[in-house]
């Protein structure tokens, strides 16, 4: 007889419009990724283009498919090593993609502007350095210079320590000091607040030079002078001190005039803001008093220490013997510190003076005119540490006036108009470099500043703005150049994203679609559950199948030597007769006609599809598991390690599950795997695929072992 194929017909998605434009616009992005990369491997990697259109065409095909089908991948796995090794080969094939199709990008994307951008950033390196060199040895030669002045009068008592001692009045200290000169910087200056103690000063040392100087005299000239340094010493004293109160008033004042603005800033738009304005007004005007008083005292400060320092030389000098060599060698000293502070100073002049005052110190010995010999040493000790000073004074003003001239170099425009500019470029750095490797190292601590100016790093510095920006590159180091070497990389960041969208917006895709078509599956289960489950309800297993299968409960009745067995039709509970009386509990098909029809039980066979040898043929299992995934049955036979395909098996083939006397059905899909006491696997009219399942008793969970991966 033949029978109809029923079954549910599976509702069209209502997104396959969208999953069909998003599947398309996954393949044209994977068509500009694919040109992209080839191009960047060209650059980069292959050098005829056909290689890299081959290889890039491998990672895409390789990409495609991953986008399309990488979470139904995963799904499938359940090795966590093999999940591994797809993550890996799924970020390394993306990562390829990306950087060339980036490599691509990017050097499109500063073909015509990276040269010029070169040169500005060239420049910016190039004066970044060179006005730090600048800022240093400034900084350093007026510290050097302020130390230079206190060696020379540490030089000037430690010469008289180590001499005779004597006093004589023939001592030509008029050649030593231009006291007319003093007069001029000092006393005739209306503007030095020191003029007054100056004058007096000058005075005492013009009876002491005179020619016929008394004993008297000299002793009067060094009470004044001792009075004066006494004096000034005061009045620093008390100016240092009224310039810390200034300082701190003037810090107040700042913190009114902040707090001020934060009031007015805050104010309501409708709110009275005189009061906070005449505050305002109030903290201004005081804090330009108290910084106009500031000023005057510290320019009273600075003339005053000056003061001090030519009082100390006057009072250092007073009674000398100029026919001594601790006479010569502190006379030299005063010639050198004279030499220091002209405008125009030789520095060369002053480092053979600073040498001949080494040959004085020695023929001190022989002159007799050493009296006290660790004074000497001493003095032998300072003096070295003077001639070091003096000399990388020397080099920090040549170095200075060097980059001086490197600065009014830099504004010149005619450099960015050169066609070979690298090489004017090149020839510029090596200058700078030469003239911060000339600088003296600062080795004391006091002034931070200083000690951190490191020559080794600037000059590092303008290696790297030479490999940059100068030397030439590869494909590949220009776009690490351009990302991370780079401070105008809003391009290359820019590039990076388009360069990971071309495949990462196809993996959202894929991840879209993923979801899209479970949540479609879903739903499809949820109306299979309640509209379209009556369906199954009402099939029996001859509308499903080849061969028509009974379930047996075991329970019966007799009747006239007949014996009639509670049995399921499918789900449809109904008798079966048969002349036996031991009929067990199990599935049963009849065989025969008519008189010679009788029940038969379900023995073990192998299912065969049609096609293969001895097919078609339906499968009967015991102990056995079923696993379905994908429209596939799959078997776990008893005594057997892993599960095996076993046939194909649409989601919605209607498997009974008889437990006790009583059936339930439910689709594939949601077959459990559970260890079956006996599982009838009926295959359609064609023997295609399975068209019925039918389970007998659960012995446990899921199985331990999986199907191999695919």
């Amino acid at each position: 007889m033949e029978r109809k194929q029923t079954g549910i017909r599976p509702r069209p998605s209502q997104h396959a419009g969208a999953v069909y434009m998003l599947r398309l616009a996954t393949v044209l992005l994977a068509i500009s990724s694919w040109w992209a990369t080839a191009q960047g491997m060209t650059e980069y990697v292959f050098g005829n283009g056909w290689q890299a259109k081959l290889a890039s065409l491998g990672i895409q095909g390789i990409l495609l498919g991953l986008n399309f089908y990488l979470p139904t991948f995963w799904s499938y796995m359940r090795r966590w090593a093999v999940k591994g090794c797809v993550a890996v080969l799924t970020c390394v094939v993306l990562f390829c993609s990306s950087w060339f199709s980036y490599v691509y990008i990017v050097e499109k994307a500063y073909e015509t502007a990276w040269d010029s951008e070169c040169r500005i950033l060239i420049r910016s390196a190039y004066r970044e350095v060179l006005y730090a060199a600048d800022d240093y040895a400034t900084e350093y030669a007026e510290e050097l210079r302020d130390e230079l002045g206190t060696q020379i009068v540490s030089l000037y008592e430690q010469a008289g320590e180590a001499g005779d001692g004597s006093v004589s009045g023939s001592t030509a200290i008029g050649s030593i000091f231009d006291l007319e000169q003093d007069r001029a910087d000092y006393t005739d200056n209306e503007d030095f607040a020191a003029n007054g103690e100056m004058a007096m000063a000058i005075a005492a040392m013009k009876s002491a030079v005179s020619a016929d100087v008394t004993a008297q005299e000299l002793a009067d000239a060094q009470e004044v002078i001792s009075s004066l340094q006494a004096q000034v010493e005061e009045t620093i004293v008390s100016l240092e001190g009224i310039i810390e109160q200034l300082e701190a008033s003037v810090e107040n004042a700042q913190e009114r005039i902040g707090t001020a603005e934060n009031r007015l800033s805050n104010a309501a738009d409708d709110a009275d803001t005189t009061l906070l304005e005449e505050e305002y007004d109030s903290a201004k005007e005081e804090l330009e008093r108290q910084q106009g008083e500031l000023t005057t005292r510290q320019a009273e400060l600075s003339d005053y220490q000056t003061a001090q320092q030519v009082l100390g030389l006057y009072a250092v000098y007073l009674g000398l013997d100029s026919v001594s060599a601790q006479n010569k060698v502190t006379q030299a000293l005063l010639e050198i510190q004279s030499a220091l502070l002209a405008d125009d100073t030789d520095l060369s002049a002053v480092e053979e003076q600073v040498e001949t005052v080494f040959a004085l110190l020695q023929s001190a010995v022989t002159e007799g005119d050493v009296t006290d010999e660790n004074a000497y040493v001493s003095l032998l000790d300072s003096m070295d540490q003077f001639y070091r000073d003096i000399r990388d004074y020397k080099t920090l003003r040549e170095t200075e006036q060097e980059l001086e001239k490197l600065i009014a170099n830099l504004s010149e425009t005619d450099i960015d108009a050169e066609e070979d500019w690298k090489a004017v470029w090149d020839q510029k750095l090596d200058d700078l470099q030469a003239c911060v490797g000339s600088l003296p190292a600062y080795t004391e601590t006091e002034n931070e500043s200083l000690a951190a100016f490191d020559r080794t790093d600037f000059m590092d510095d303008l290696d790297n703005a030479r490999r940059l920006y100068i030397v030439e590159h590869n494909a590949a180091d220009n776009a690490v150049i351009y990302l991370i070497r780079n401070p105008y990389r809003e391009m290359a960041l820019l590039s990076v994203g388009l360069a990971f969208l071309l495949d990462l917006a196809a993996f959202a895709v894929g991840f879209i679609i993923y979801i899209v078509e479970n949540e479609d599956k879903r739903k499809k289960q949820e109306g299979m559950q309640s509209e379209d489950r009556y369906l199954y309800m009402n099939r029996t297993m001859t509308e499903m199948s080849a061969c028509r299968y009974l379930y047996l409960t075991g329970n019966y009745t007799c009747e006239n030597g007949r014996f009639y067995y509670q049995a399921f039709d499918g789900e449809e509970p109904t008798e079966a007769e048969d002349e036996n009386d031991s009929l067990p509990r199990g599935f049963y098909i009849y065989t025969g006609e008519g008189e010679t029809r009788r029940l038969q039980e379900v023995i073990n066979s192998s299912l065969v599809l049609c096609g293969m040898p001895g097919g078609p043929s339906d499968g009967m299992y015991g102990n056995c598991r079923l696993r379905w995934r994908d429209d596939t049955l799959w078997i776990q036979k008893d005594g057997e390690e892993s599960f095996v395909y076993l046939a194909p098996a649409p989601q919605d083939v209607p498997v009974f599950r008889m437990s006790g006397e009583r059936c339930t059905v439910f689709p594939a899909l949601e077959l459990p795997e559970n260890v079956w006491e006996r599982a009838v696997v009926a295959l359609n009219e064609n023997g295609t695929k399975a068209a019925a399942v039918y389970l007998l008793g659960a012995h446990g969970g899921s199985g331990e072992t999986e199907p191999d991966d695919r």
